[in-house]
């Protein structure tokens, strides 16, 4: 810059992180194809001109090639909650329900799981890319 050969932009890397995704296992052919309809829903999305929405997926308890890509409007997520005197739109606390069933499985279970062995941990989940 200093000397004059550079007259664009001048860039400012931004760094990120990645502890969590350097200890996690690879990614198992759901996840694949979960972050790929993701991916693409989000740039159709973006070449609409949607913007204020998230790329959502459903059915994802079917076959990847039956799921529906969507757009969810962030507003939908939102409640209408008083902070610090004013009403503010606000994404709502999503608190555990005591009463649900997966709350009352750990429950049932917890004494059993907390002093045995109970766990099935596999190793990392391997990707077989002959479906790519």
């Amino acid at each position: 810059r200093s000397d004059g050969k550079c007259d664009g932009p001048r860039m400012r890397p931004q760094f990120y992180f990645f502890g969590y995704e350097g200890r996690a296992g690879l990614p198992s052919n759901f996840d694949c194809d979960y972050c790929n309809a993701l991916g693409h829903t989000a740039g159709a999305l973006i070449a609409c001109g949607r913007s204020g929405y998230m790329a959502t997926v459903r059915h994802l308890d079917l076959p990847p090639s039956q799921w529906v890509p969507c757009g969810t409007p962030i507003t939908m997520l939102m409640n209408m909650e008083k902070r610090k005197g004013k009403m503010k739109p606000v994404i709502r606390k999503a608190l555990t329900d005591l009463e649900g069933t997966p709350f009352q499985t750990l429950k049932k279970h917890r004494a059993e799981w907390l002093s045995n062995d109970m766990y099935r941990i596999v190793g990392p989940i391997q990707v077989r890319m002959e479906r790519y």
